[in-house]
């Protein structure tokens, strides 16, 4: 929205996203870098969705956010919130590990509509660009918090970092470590870029991921790389994964 992106500026591609989403109907969405504006679009578009959003620069509605959207008819929100990647998680705003702006991990608890007692914690993140102490200490932070939830988790978001990033190692290591979805698709040396500015290309960056607890199961994954109405809907492929519980 505040970007200066030309032809693809926010107000040509607003109608596309809507149109993606409806078309796929994603159980839960995730996404990044919105402002109020674009998340209040998308609320009125898409009623029915929950929407859970913070404003990164001030806990309430300034600068970007890592909106999450639920669908109604199969979750409940029952619980939510954000914190902040920093050594003061809890203040709105701070930052003591990136260079220029704050960044957030928005969180919603969900539980199934059919069955109420069974629920699922969902986490959506943009990590820091330029930092890689930044990313590092954020991925330790995201996965400490996920280990106290104690919940089955769905992690997605704009990671910054390729699956060769130590970051990625700290999301994904160990037993307790998330599965990358991408990976019940395409080995890892098949993996499509997610980045593109718009080109179309697809052997850009690799640096969008949704991450699971290894209780649940990803049946698919895939890299949406199409344009819809003749228009790529963002700078970044979205990418999506099919999970169930197992249950």
């Amino acid at each position: 929205m505040l970007a200066n992106d030309g032809e693809n500026s926010w107000d040509l591609r607003k109608s596309s996203i809507c149109k993606l989403i409806s078309d796929q109907r994603p159980d839960i969405i995730g996404t990044q870098e919105g402002y109020f504006p674009q998340i209040e679009h998308l609320i009125a578009n898409l009623p029915e969705y929950w929407c859970v959003a913070t404003g990164r620069d001030d806990g309430v509605r300034e600068g970007e956010t890592c909106a999450l959207f639920v669908l109604r008819s199969r979750f409940e929100v029952i619980d939510s919130g954000t914190f902040w990647f920093s050594e003061t998680p809890d203040v709105p705003g701070s930052r003591h590990w990136t260079r220029h702006h704050p960044r957030i991990c928005t969180w919603a608890k969900v539980h199934f509509i059919e069955n109420p007692t069974e629920t699922l914690t969902v986490y959506n993140v943009h990590l820091d660009h330029e930092s890689q102490l930044a990313r590092e200490n954020s991925c330790k932070m995201l996965s400490e918090h996920i280990d106290a939830a104690g919940s089955s988790a769905l992690v997605m978001g704009d990671f910054n970092m390729e699956p060769d990033n130590s970051g990625y190692t700290i999301m994904t290591e160990g037993d307790q470590g998330l599965f990358d979805s991408c990976l019940a698709a395409a080995p890892e040396s098949d993996r499509p870029g997610t980045f593109h500015n718009f080109t179309g290309q697809t052997d850009m960056e690799s640096i969008d991921y949704i991450f699971v607890t290894k209780n649940l199961i990803v049946s698919d994954a895939k890299v949406l790389n199409q344009k819809v109405d003749n228009r790529y809907p963002s700078d970044h492929y979205p990418i999506t994964a099919t999970i169930s519980t197992g249950t």
